[in-house]
């Protein structure tokens, strides 16, 4: 018994030396990633479209007005494979993985992906990650928006799009200022919650299945808005809303109107001409609409 107790402690001992060792060659090669970002510069010009994908790469968009041309740039620790390629107006910038170190299964991280654009407006914008992080932390327009996630977080500030705008998530967070489109608009998620200032559009959809919908909402005349949740609150404000034609359902939630609740599991009001159409249903979340 003694033997097996001293012979635990030495394993113990043993181990607890190779992870410093792991935790030091890590550290190593993430300072290294830090200190010696590679950097690809490319030409972006109105016209031009721009995709962006990682898997694990958190990635930040920046515009910089000053700037002549665009840039992206990535840690220089061997890890990560920046590829930039234009294709005619196309450009496709992608970070995969490389062989990972025979230790980096312990601790490795990636480093963020950093794209700067100048003022151009942009035939289209897709960007797109599995797991990392999405920030827009700056204005954006372009004729098409798309930016889609899985389990990592989109954080923008305000998104113009004159066609089509679409963001979506599975378990991460949507947030940010506004998100306009002149026609349509697309927000969505699973499990991640969507809780923007301010939408506008033509034609709006709004989907979550178990977190909240929390936004002002400016539609168009004659517009068209749905919105729907299973388990989280659909908590609009709806503003310009002088010809509403509005329908709400729920199942086990409650539904109010401009702090009155109304009775049943089923609400409905005009007002105006009635050309705009809402239709708002949730499933056990509540349903609050101020307008």
């Amino acid at each position: 018994m003694l033997k097996d107790t001293k012979a635990n402690k030495i394993f113990l001992i043993i181990l607890v030396c190779v992870l410093a060792l792991v935790f030091s060659f890590d550290h190593f090669w993430e300072k290294q990633g830090r200190d010696n970002r590679g950097e690809e510069s490319f030409t972006l010009q109105d016209s031009d479209s721009l995709t962006i994908k990682t898997i694990n790469n958190n990635i930040t968009l920046e515009i910089d007005p000053a700037a002549t041309k665009a840039s992206a740039s990535i840690g220089g620790n061997e890890t990560d494979n920046l590829t930039v390629v234009r294709n005619g107006n196309e450009v496709t910038i992608q970070v995969s993985p490389l062989n990972k170190r025979f230790i980096s299964f312990i601790g490795g991280s990636s480093s963020r992906l950093v794209v700067t654009i100048p003022s151009v407006k942009l035939n289209r914008v897709e960007i797109a990650s599995t797991n990392g992080e999405i920030d827009i932390m700056q204005d954006m327009e372009a004729k098409q928006i798309e930016i889609k996630n899985i389990s990592g977080d989109i954080d923008l500030l305000n998104l113009k799009a004159e066609d089509t705008l679409s963001l979506s998530t599975i378990s991460g967070q949507i947030s940010g200022f506004s998100a306009a489109s002149d026609k349509k608009l697309t927000i969505s998620t699973t499990s991640g919650g969507i809780d923007l200032n301010k939408v506008q559009g033509l034609d709006i959809k709004l989907q979550s299945i178990s977190s909240n919908i929390e936004t002002e909402v400016e539609l168009a005349s004659k517009g068209d808005l749905k919105a729907s949740s299973t388990s989280g609150r659909l908590d609009l404000k709806l503003i310009k809303a002088e010809n509403l034609n509005l329908d709400a359902t729920t199942i086990s939630g409650s539904i109010t109107f401009n702090d009155l609740e109304q009775e049943g599991k089923k609400a409905s009001l005009e007002t105006g001409d009635a050309n705009t159409d809402v239709q708002l249903s949730s499933v056990s979340g509540s349903i609050d609409i101020r307008y």
